[in-house]
């Protein structure tokens, strides 16, 4: 027999998923002082909406190093989120949410979406992986120079067809003047 939860309590679910997400801003946490003012504002993370949620979640764990910090929900529930986070998801890392809406079979498209950028260390090695497991590589690695750097960077595709940009800063040569 399937149990039906109301959309209120699902909502609140995930609204509290986030909050311990987040860590309690502006709270006290026993770690310190508790902050005179609530910290200025960020942008936290980009939350995607997927169709594929494991090979995504593979995708940017194997691939891109990130590790999942936070599940909320199950296929019992409206929705499920991983939160994916470069060390500590309370830490100043960045993080990515991956949601996937339960029973939906329609791809998204992500039109209106540009890309997520990654600093990577090795752009060329990372993009022959990728290319190897099967993943679209849409811009082939090339080098431009920007502000000043040289840098390395590609475009790939993750599994539900959101762009990826792949940027390595190329280190400059030693100064072979004395």
């Amino acid at each position: 027999m399937s149990r039906s939860v109301p959309l209120f309590r699902v909502s609140l679910f995930f609204a509290l998923g986030a909050f311990l997400a987040l860590g309690p801003v502006g709270c006290a946490t026993g770690d310190g002082p508790t902050p005179a003012s609530p910290p200025a504002p960020a942008v936290l993370f980009p939350a995607l909406n997927v169709l594929e949620l494991e090979k995504t979640v593979t995708f940017y764990v194997d691939f891109l190093g990130m590790a999942e910090t936070l599940r909320l929900g199950d296929e019992t529930t409206e929705r499920i989120e991983v939160t994916l986070s470069y060390g500590d998801a309370n830490g100043p890392g960045a993080s990515l949410v991956l949601q996937r809406e339960n029973g939906r079979t329609k791809p998204y498209v992500f039109d209106a979406f540009s890309r997520i950028a990654f600093r990577v260390k090795d752009v060329d090695g990372l993009v022959a992986r990728m290319r190897a497991a099967g993943h679209p590589v849409l811009v082939e690695p090339h080098r431009i120079e920007a502000m000043g750097m040289e840098i390395q960077l590609a475009f790939v595709q993750d599994p539900n067809g959101a762009r990826v940009e792949l940027i390595e800063i190329v280190p400059k040569p030693a100064d072979a003047t004395p």
